[in-house]
């Protein structure tokens, strides 16, 4: 009677396909920020906002008036609408999913440098107080964060994004992750960052890399750089006038030895 021995090696259960290319008419030199949002993806360049999505339109104009933008500093898309935080009016301006002004905010944060929303909760990242301020719809809620260079504690803070109850913050050479009224989830280190984004995945656009998580802060796979957005299994990468669209697939393949 023969044995016979049956070895696993396990190789890696991630497939991550490059589905569509399309050239969009802007710089990576102008864009602050990327989202997206079901067919469309938004580029935030200085006051102008670019829609990509059945056609490309643009909307945005500088000034003080409700409507229009000082210094736009980051966004974010929920339930379709998009909210721009706008440092030079410490303002929040809401837009529909095609440039049409809604309403705004104002927020009490000194100096903030993020935005992120979620159920209807608007988090203010303040680098300087090394604070999240989270709002809801007319007023200050609380806020969290502690300076420190431990875990739980906030370094160097750069960037957030919230996503299914976890707030991610992207800190010079690591991501802190707490729930979103503070509590202290976990940590990972990093070698650089500049912008996080989180849906289903993460990811993290740098100097010379884009970086893919799962939520769970496991790598799955490095890209070239570029400025990078998920939205559910969707990841994408824009670069050089060219914005990359990516399916991210868990395949949990094995590879059989005998």
């Amino acid at each position: 009677m023969s044995i016979i021995f049956l070895l696993f090696s396990i190789t890696n259960p991630w497939k991550v396909e490059l589905t569509e290319k399309l050239e969009v008419p802007v710089s990576s030199e102008e864009i602050i920020e990327l989202k997206t949002f079901a067919n469309y993806t938004y580029f935030l360049c200085g006051h102008k906002i670019l829609r990509e999505g059945n056609g490309i339109i643009r909307f945005g104009t500088f000034g003080m008036e409700s409507g229009e933008l000082v210094e736009p500093i980051s966004m974010d898309i929920e339930n379709g609408r998009l909210y721009i935080l706008d440092y030079g009016s410490r303002n929040i301006k809401i837009f529909d999913r095609d440039g049409n002004y809604l309403y705004e905010r104002e927020i009490e944060t000194e100096e903030p440098a993020s935005i992120a929303i979620s159920n209807e909760r608007t988090f203010i990242l303040d680098p300087f107080r090394y604070k999240i301020d989270v709002y809801g719809e007319e007023s200050l809620l609380y806020s969290f964060g502690n300076f420190g260079d431990g875990a739980g504690f906030i370094n160097n803070p750069l960037d957030i994004d919230v996503s299914s109850g976890k707030v991610y913050i992207l800190e010079k050479n690591r991501i802190s992750v707490f729930s979103e009224y503070g509590d202290f989830i976990q940590m990972i280190e990093l070698e650089e960052g500049k912008t996080i984004s989180v849906d289903k995945y993460v990811s993290i656009s740098a100097d010379s890399t884009t970086f893919l998580y799962d939520q769970n802060l496991e790598k799955i796979e490095c890209f070239s750089p570029g400025f990078s957005t998920t939205e559910g299994k969707n990841l994408l990468i824009f670069e050089d006038s060219t914005l990359r669209k990516y399916e991210i697939e868990k395949t949990d393949n094995k590879e059989i030895k005998k």
